[in-house]
């Protein structure tokens, strides 16, 4: 999990996790606070790293989705035992 902080609004991170028959889920929303242009920390592959990764570890076992709006940034990893 990797999670950042606003500066100019209050921050929040939900992380919840049920394992349901042979199925593990995993959901995360948290704040969103998009950087400014001109901050250039941080190289922006971590999710396309995480990607390969479940593909390399779970192939044809996982799904992953994440979601983006004004306020919200929501991600869930499912994976099938």
């Amino acid at each position: 999990f990797k999670h950042g902080i606003c500066n100019d609004k209050p921050a929040f991170i939900c992380i919840s996790i049920h394992l349901t028959g042979n199925e593990v889920e995993c959901s995360v929303e948290n704040s969103y606070c998009p950087k400014a242009k001109s901050d250039k920390s941080g190289s922006g592959i971590g999710i396309s790293n995480l990607k390969k990764q479940l593909s390399i570890i779970y192939p044809n076992r996982h799904k992953f989705e994440q979601f983006c709006n004004a306020d919200k940034h929501s991600s869930i990893l499912r994976i099938t035992l």
